[in-house]
C-alpha cells in the first residue's frame, strides 16, 4: 500500500507513535520483548483486544516480526505467544485499515 500523506494516515501514524510510548511504559512487555528478541528499536501496536482476564496484543517489532500474546491483568504474565513474518501477516490481512496500519508501522520503523 502506498502512503499519500492523508489526514487519516497522519491520525493513524500518531496513534502508532502513541502505542510505542504506551508499550515502552509497560515493564512486563518491555522485559518480555528484550529477553526474547534482543534490542528493540521500534515496536507498534497493530491490535489490542481487551478480554475478560487479559489483554490480547499484536505488535510489530523492528519492522520485521509480528508478535501476538496475551497479557494477564491479574499478574502481568505473558502467554499464548505467536510469531509470524510481516510477509505472512500481509497475506492474512483482510481490512484496508489493517493494511494501512501495517504500511505506516513499516514506514515508521524504517525511518
Amino acid at each position: 500500500m502506498k502512503l499519500i500523506g492523508s489526514r487519516n494516515e497522519l491520525n493513524r501514524r500518531n496513534e502508532l507513535l502513541y502505542s510505542e510510548r504506551f508499550i515502552n511504559k509497560k515493564t512486563s512487555i518491555v522485559s518480555f520483548l528484550n529477553e526474547r528478541y534482543g534490542e528493540i528499536k521500534s515496536v507498534y501496536v497493530l491490535a489490542n483486544t481487551p478480554d475478560q482476564g487479559e489483554d490480547i496484543y499484536k505488535l510489530i517489532i523492528n519492522g520485521k516480526l509480528i508478535v501476538g500474546f496475551e497479557l494477564s491483568r491479574i499478574d502481568g504474565k505473558i502467554s499464548d505467544i505467536s510469531e509470524m513474518s510481516v510477509l505472512n501477516y500481509t497475506k492474512q490481512i483482510k481490512r484496508k485499515s489493517d493494511r494501512l496500519d501495517l504500511a505506516i508501522a513499516l514506514d515508521l520503523a524504517s525511518s
